[in-house]
């Protein structure tokens, strides 16, 4: 009787650990695959931002095109007048 309830508890004992083993695996994995799927995000970034032209990326932001046609049509005007 007292084997019969050593082996069950070997058993389990093994069941347990093996499971948490997989467990730990499975983690590895899933943060191994998160990792390599931003460095892909960051280097997709990193391409497009070369690629723009440097104008681009530096200047007008938060200006509409309609606001910088009408600034460089008053700049026209005022220059004129002087």
């Amino acid at each position: 009787m007292m084997i019969e309830y050593c082996i069950v508890i070997i058993i389990t004992t093994i069941m347990i650990m093996v499971m948490a083993m997989v467990m730990v695996v499975i983690v590895v994995v899933v943060v191994a695959v998160a990792v390599a799927v931003l460095v892909v995000v960051v280097i997709i970034i990193i391409i497009i931002i070369s690629l723009l032209p440097s104008g681009k990326r530096l200047h007008n932001y938060g200006k509409s095109p309609f606001l910088m046609g009408k600034s460089t049509i008053s700049m026209a005007m005022f220059n004129s007048y002087g």
